[in-house]
């Protein structure tokens, strides 16, 4: 019985997300699943895929539910409880849209951003005091190195293979990750995030060798999202293990 209320809490809210995150981007405007350079009139292009009743909507419900029945359980305060709720809606479009589309709408972005930045507003109460702008720092910091660093990879892949190793989406996601978990959960994000990736990816990429088929383009946002939820989820444990190792 203690399992029954959260888990029926948990339905409803996979029900909000789910049947919300379809309706979102189902009505996402075509240009912004398409590249910013993509020419309508050619013979090649191809409109974005959209998600379907069955069997997206039913995945993304049992998915979602699952999730919030976990975050439920957690018993966090109600404040870190919403707001790790919330994130699931861009991350989740940032994942169905990369999956389908190959592509990260930065509007998408933009609504994972609002909301980290309502959290840390709402957690400090508007008192910017010197822990906010520390806090603030250390996200900028985080965000700024990673952008540094794979943008430069992807200047020297481009030049070295003439091809893009890195799409540009992918460093924008993983630099707004890097700005979400600041500079300390910063290692853990990009070690999770190309982890989860290599451990999918790998198995596929052998398969497609061994059959002598043409190697697809991995979609990176799936893995970076979910890594990303991990790290927000389990973010009271890590700063613990991170002040006991650096006391």
């Amino acid at each position: 019985m203690a399992f029954l209320c959260p888990l029926l809490f948990a339905f409803f809210i996979g029900a909000v997300i789910s049947f919300g995150n379809f309706f979102l981007y189902n009505h996402t405007p075509e240009k912004w699943l398409q590249e910013w350079n993509a020419d309508t009139s050619s013979p090649d292009y191809e409109k974005a895929q959209r998600l379907r009743p069955y069997p997206h909507l039913l995945l993304l419900f049992f998915i979602l539910s699952l999730l919030s029945f976990f975050v439920l359980l957690k018993n966090t305060d109600f404040f870190s409880s919403f707001f790790l709720i919330l994130f699931l809606f861009p991350l989740t479009l940032l994942f169905i849209s990369d999956f389908f589309n190959r592509i990260i709408p930065h509007q998408y972005l933009f609504f994972l951003f609002i909301i980290d930045l309502c959290r840390w507003i709402v957690f400090f109460s508007g008192d910017f005091s010197s822990s906010f702008l520390q806090i603030i720092f250390q996200k900028l910091l985080g965000g700024l190195i990673c952008f540094i660093f794979f943008f430069l990879f992807f200047l020297l892949m481009r030049r070295l293979k003439k091809e893009e190793a890195l799409g540009f989406g992918d460093i924008k996601l993983l630099t707004l990750g890097a700005f979400l978990c600041g500079i300390k959960a910063l290692p853990l994000f990009l070690f999770l995030s190309f982890f989860l990736s290599s451990l999918f990816s790998i198995p596929f990429l052998i398969g497609r060798k061994k059959k002598k088929e043409p190697t697809p383009l991995i979609p990176l946002a799936p893995f970076i999202s979910a890594s990303l939820f991990f790290i927000l989820y389990f973010e009271k444990e890590w700063e613990a293990v991170l002040s006991f190792l650096f006391i």
